[in-house]
């Protein structure tokens, strides 16, 4: 069984397929307003950063982080990366 780490709040847990990928994901997602803190060896807690007078919502991060993973994906072939939670 998988050992997790606590989840930050208001976070998004991502995996990678080939954990090699995952500090160039962070970068990729860093550069994009999208922060990231390691939670494993193939895993990382993704945050969106909104302008302040965006109100901010769980469905509005997920979205935004999907759309960033999918095209970070599609200049990676072979290599998946799943929100998990």
């Amino acid at each position: 069984m998988r050992s997790f780490f606590p989840i930050i709040r208001g976070s998004v847990r991502i995996e990678v397929s080939d954990k090699k990928f995952l500090d160039d994901l962070r970068v990729y997602l860093q550069a994009n307003g999208c922060p990231s803190e390691p939670n494993g060896e193939d895993r990382c807690e993704v945050r969106v950063l909104w302008p302040s007078e965006d109100l901010r919502s769980d469905m509005a991060d997920r979205m935004k982080i999907f759309g960033h993973l999918r095209e970070w994906c599609a200049d990676h072939p072979g290599v998946h990366a799943n929100i998990l939670t």
